[in-house]
């Protein structure tokens, strides 16, 4: 076949490996887009709005500096405020565990 298996430590990565680290990828970038677009259907500058999401959702902050001079997070709505919470959060404390509060499993008491 045309594809070259992934090496790692010496060792070629399993399929499952690069399927988690796709979904991975995945997640992160829906989330950093979904979170600019609805900065931006609340109003955000689009410019604004990325940078806004991936500063929220890296945990960089250094994106804040280049926003525009008018923009400030404390002027924001309440609903945009949320979004970039939610981000944070998602950056913070990784993407797996905030997104496993929103399924049914996780609430179910027979799981328990």
């Amino acid at each position: 076949s045309g594809f070259r298996p992934i090496i790692y430590n010496r060792e070629e990565l399993k399929a499952g490996v690069i399927a988690r680290v796709n979904v991975y990828i995945l997640l992160f970038m829906s989330l950093f887009f979904i979170g600019a677009l609805l900065l931006t259907v609340d109003g955000t500058s689009v410019a604004d709005a990325i940078s806004l999401s991936q500063a929220m959702l890296t945990n960089t902050g250094a994106s804040i500096y280049h926003l525009s001079s008018h923009v400030s997070i404390g002027d924001l709505s309440s609903f945009s405020k949320y979004v970039l919470s939610f981000l944070m959060l998602c950056g913070r404390l990784e993407i797996y565990p905030v997104l496993l509060l929103f399924t049914r499993g996780f609430w179910d008491r027979q799981n328990s």
